[in-house]
């Protein structure tokens, strides 16, 4: 079912591209990768939606941390108020990426497998021009070995630091002053080491794989990338300072008057 539901049509896919534009792997890798991720656009819009308006909640979050830290209840109850007024789940964004999870398999897979080649003839379509051999050369990579010279790893490592950092939420440092505050410390500096630590192991990863998984890699985060930013364009949710009108605890609305 595998086979025939993923990895069958991609590796199709990947083969009539090579045929069409002229022969080159590297162009096709690229272009089966535009496809999907243009395919996959309502999804991954859908979760980009949903961790901009946690991003833009966050100074909310951290008001109603200060006004009910004290009472976990109260905090509970004003958390979940202020994401239903806003229609926000924070789990909302799992199920697209877990939708998304198998079919990025399956690519990993067809890439993997292009040294291979001779012994897929039998996964193409009737259709579908069987080449003799594939040319793997783009520029000065053979995607079936990892890069010597290390170019597309440290590319794919920098271009997913930058995607995570566009997601990053600006929030202030919290007062260490209780075990609360040290609590919400240690959690803001784990994420941020996080937003480093990710990039690098992709460096490391992608210095392992052969270079058409790091260049399929580089693609995607730069068409997310992309994505994020229109969507971060779009307009956002106010921060307190701003006026907006948040609900706490019990229905009530409370309300922040701007500074002047």
């Amino acid at each position: 079912m595998w086979n025939t539901i993923l990895y069958q049509p991609l590796l199709n896919l990947l083969i009539i591209f090579y045929n069409y534009l002229g022969h080159n792997m590297g162009v096709a890798i690229i272009a089966v990768t535009v496809l999907v991720r243009f395919i996959l656009y309502p999804l991954t819009r859908r979760t980009l939606v949903v961790q901009k308006k946690m991003k833009d909640l966050q100074p909310h979050l951290e008001k109603i941390k200060k006004d009910h830290g004290h009472d976990k209840q109260k905090l509970t109850k004003a958390t979940m108020d202020l994401y239903k007024q806003h229609g926000v789940s924070p789990f909302s964004s799992c199920l697209p990426l877990l939708i998304q999870f198998p079919l990025f398999i399956a690519l990993y897979q067809v890439f993997f497998k292009l040294n291979q080649f001779p012994n897929q003839v039998n996964n193409l379509y009737h259709f579908v021009h069987r080449p003799v051999s594939i040319n793997t050369h783009f520029l000065w990579f053979d995607l079936t070995k990892p890069d010597h010279l290390y170019i597309l790893p440290i590319l794919a490592g920098l271009s997913l630091f930058w995607q995570t950092k566009m997601m990053q939420p600006q929030t202030q440092q919290p007062k260490t002053n209780g075990k609360g505050g040290q609590m919400e410390q240690f959690q803001q500096m784990l994420s941020g080491q996080m937003m480093y630590i990710f990039p690098l192991m992709t460096v490391f990863i992608a210095l392992r794989l052969p270079t058409a998984l790091a260049l399929y890699w580089i693609i995607t985060t730069v068409f997310g990338i992309i994505q994020q930013y229109i969507v971060m364009k779009e307009g956002g949710i106010p921060t307190p300072s701003d006026g907006v009108k948040s609900k706490g605890s019990r229905g009530t609305v409370l309300t922040v008057k701007k500074r002047e």
